[in-house]
């Protein structure tokens, strides 16, 4: 689809030079018969005359030039629009930190707002285009009437060349309407990247200023490596504590940010393992010994779900004497970001898809979580990569881990 759309709108740039090429000459044709005539005179000179003439019969005729105010207050409402739009997608204010809350505010649920913005834009495009449209033919009509066949005149303009030019700034404005149109649609119909959230955008400059927004969940839940059960909520730690160095949880509290390249670089598989040692960790866990005696009686599994910018990863485990299988919770990740989100204690129904479940509720084609997230699970990605990927642990848990069955979002 990325190409599709890509050939359409190097397509409606190709028209839009064609035109503007078009509309050059044949201002340039217009300049050359008006210098036959007018040998005294200088092509600015004829412009300026043609202004005159045309504003002159503007103001004798107000509505017309009403009509003419009215497309350019379209217009304007529409590029407000477009760029509200560009906003709602690559969202540049996370460089004003200043105006977060406002702008979190205004624009929660980005790819509805985006869409919205989108259609306002293609609707003022076209009225635009319609109101000028007929006002600027009723004054090419005037215009014809006044000067009649003399060529004498300044502002005298061939009848096939008044209606080319008349059509190549129609055109002009027709193919803004087109790409504005095709924009909306394919937002619509989930051609164009999703929005990403403005939980996002929000913890983005956080990233970029090397801070770290990670917090931390403490419980008195107890497991062993042959089991696993959910975080305590109720349990749950201050997070402006830290904890003692040299644990597992302090040791990840002060580790420090990996460079943003080495997160390019994980797979979904890597990301599915270093948030299951961060869970054990939250839980007081040693990730170095957590399967020193192996994995002989539970098979521990993630479940991979493609979900736009925010895939998310579900964790279970299945006993291999009963074939039960119990699970515990889902990672959601959003930019350098994830947390976690419980589905229930002992919860041993399958799942099949999560919407259907009704863990999360699909937007626009992407799924977001119904529960809330567990009490200061916020994780920064890049910190759990100089806590744990280049560790003897990590590669325990590779060994131990497996992909899961098939869930849908």
């Amino acid at each position: 689809m990325t190409i599709i759309l890509t050939v359409f709108i190097i397509c409606l740039l190709a028209v839009l030079i064609g035109v503007s090429i078009w509309y050059r000459s044949l201002n340039n044709q217009l300049i050359d018969l008006q210098l036959e005539a007018h040998k005294e005179l200088t092509p600015k000179q004829i412009w300026q005359a043609r202004r005159s003439f045309r504003r002159r019969l503007l103001r004798q005729h107000r509505f017309l030039w009403g009509l003419r105010y009215l497309a350019v207050f379209f217009v304007v409402i529409g590029v407000l629009a477009l760029f509200f739009a560009g906003m709602a997608q690559w969202q540049p204010w996370v460089l004003m930190p200043t105006r977060q809350q406002i702008l979190t505010w205004l624009l929660i649920g980005m790819n509805d707002q985006r869409n919205i913005a989108l259609w306002v834009a293609v609707t003022c495009f076209l009225s635009g285009c319609f109101l000028w449209g007929g006002s600027e033919f009723r004054l090419l009509t005037y215009m014809a009437e006044q000067d009649g066949d003399n060529t004498n005149v300044t502002f005298w303009t061939p009848p096939k060349l008044a209606k080319q030019r008349y059509l190549s700034q129609l055109t002009r404005i027709i193919t803004v309407c087109i790409a504005s149109l095709g924009l909306a649609i394919a937002c619509q119909v989930n051609w164009l990247p999703q929005a990403p959230s403005v939980l996002s955008a929000v913890t983005q400059r956080a990233q970029d200023s090397g801070q770290t927004t990670s917090s931390t969940v403490v419980t008195s839940q107890s497991s062993s490596s042959s089991s696993a059960t959910s975080i305590d909520d109720s349990a749950a730690a201050d997070s402006s504590s830290t904890a003692p160095a040299g644990t597992p949880l302090g040791e990840m509290q002060r580790s420090s940010l990996a460079p943003k390249s080495q997160l390019k670089n994980l797979s979904m598989q890597d990301k599915a393992i270093l948030f299951y040692m961060a869970y054990w960790a939250l839980n007081g866990q040693d990730t170095e010994t957590f399967f020193a005696n192996g994995a002989p009686n539970t098979t521990y599994n993630y479940h991979i779900i493609e979900n736009g910018q925010h895939p998310m990863i579900v964790y279970s485990t299945t006993d291999k004497t009963t074939k039960q299988t119990t699970y515990q919770y889902y990672a959601w990740i959003y930019g350098d970001h994830v947390y976690f989100v419980n589905l229930g204690t002992s919860n041993t129904t399958s799942i099949r898809s999560m919407t259907d479940s009704q863990y999360t509720t699909l937007k626009n084609g992407t799924a977001y979580p119904n529960g809330d997230p567990i009490t200061n699970s916020t994780l920064n990605i890049r910190q759990l990569i100089t806590a744990f990927y280049q560790t003897n642990g990590y590669q325990s848990f590779k060994d131990n881990m497996k992909v899961g069955s098939t869930i849908e979002k």
